[in-house]
């Protein structure tokens, strides 16, 4: 079977322990109304399997997957870590991938 040529896009991995110690970024995560793209299952504890990907508009607008479900300030900063290592993109370019992880240094 011959695959499309695939398009390789810019992505970014955040390592952000503090967010999913906070109550309010666990509550996002055990929101079962929603659908993450996520290891974590909801109801269990957040551990270190409960990295979370999410994806940012390709013209870093701020638009993306979960803004508007997550709270913005972590949304905000998402995007912001977004336009301080990325380009904007063209407009029909693939979305951003960011996977946000919980490791503990």
């Amino acid at each position: 079977m011959k695959l499309p040529t695939p398009e390789i896009v810019p992505s970014l991995v955040i390592n952000v322990p503090e967010w999913f110690a906070d109550p309010e970024f666990a509550a996002f995560l055990q929101n079962t109304a929603l659908r993450l793209m996520t290891w974590h299952r909801p109801g269990e504890p957040v551990s270190e399997w409960s990295d979370v990907v999410v994806f940012v508009d390709p013209g870093l607008g701020g638009e993306g997957t979960e803004q508007g479900e997550m709270p913005d300030r972590y949304w905000d900063a998402i995007v912001g870590v977004c336009k301080d290592h990325l380009s904007p993109q063209p407009r029909f370019s693939p979305h951003i991938p960011v996977r946000l992880t919980n490791i503990q240094e």
